[in-house]
């Protein structure tokens, strides 16, 4: 049970899955998969699970981020809910289409199902690969992959203690002179509170919690200040953000107050 400075990885790299491979850094292509199967590994939802079937070793899918990521891809996160429990996970990517000398950015086994969140050791090329060791003919489902910049604020920055950290419950309640019926419609999610003061228009803070700022209309992933909960939650804007200037002496110098209310997303 630790404080760490809280983290961002707003944007999702991966533009088109241009083919599921065995062996993604060589040049054989084994896809069967429609635009729409496709779709379903790079499109944000948690809720839709994208499928393929391994032929061969070392099977995974090929992705074209469409631009060299600038600045580098440096994390990849899995959501929960895939099967690639005790096989070795890599992470591939190249300048050539098929990988055909490709960096290994991570490689390291899976264990269990929950979120795979990788620290990539590499990240500058536009041609990416998601490889596991598999034995033949082993079906593989995973709600998506994220690629994308793990941006951390600095310890300098004046996180307020009274952070939320708790549930949101999905629950119908119908209250008789006997007692309440309830039905619970899902499991709670995840809800965050954070407020960060003090923070300089010129620095590195402002230019992240700006990002986090526009980030209404979509899903992002989060790590929390407590490590306790590890993380990182996949969530979204709860109610409109606010940024205010909070410095006595405008004049002077200016410092912004920035605060966010997150729900965990699950669609």
């Amino acid at each position: 049970m630790t404080y760490r400075s809280p983290a961002f990885m707003v944007d999702n790299l991966l533009s088109a899955i241009t083919d599921v491979a065995n062996d993604v850094d060589e040049a054989t292509n084994t896809s069967t998969l429609t635009n729409d199967e496709r779709r379903k590994f790079i499109d944000g939802r948690q809720g839709v699970f994208g499928i393929y079937t391994a032929t061969g070793v070392d099977a995974g899918v090929r992705v074209d981020t469409l631009a060299i990521p600038s600045p580098a891809a440096n994390r990849l996160v899995i959501p929960s809910g895939h099967d690639f429990d005790t096989e070795t996970f890599e992470v591939l990517h190249d300048d050539g289409l098929t990988l055909p000398s490709p960096t290994t950015a991570s490689s390291a086994a899976v264990s269990g199902s929950g979120v795979i969140d990788r620290t990539l050791s590499s990240g500058n090329e536009r041609y990416w690969g998601f490889q596991l060791s598999t034995s033949s003919a082993r079906t593989y489902t995973c709600a998506g992959y994220w690629l994308g910049v793990y941006e951390q604020l600095s310890t300098a920055a004046a996180v307020q203690p009274g952070w939320q950290n708790g549930f949101v419950s999905q629950v119908i309640e119908t209250e008789y002179p006997s007692g309440i019926a309830a039905v619970e419609l899902a499991a709670p999610r995840r809800q965050f509170s954070l407020e960060v003061r003090d923070i300089d228009p010129s620095g590195s803070d402002y230019t992240i919690l700006d990002s986090v700022l526009q980030a209404r209309g979509r899903s992002f992933w989060y790590w929390p200040p407590d490590d306790t909960d590890e993380g990182p939650f996949l969530v979204r804007l709860a109610s409109e953000p606010t940024r205010r200037q909070e410095f006595k002496a405008p004049q002077q110098g200016l410092r912004y107050k920035f605060a966010f209310d997150f729900v965990e997303d699950r669609l």
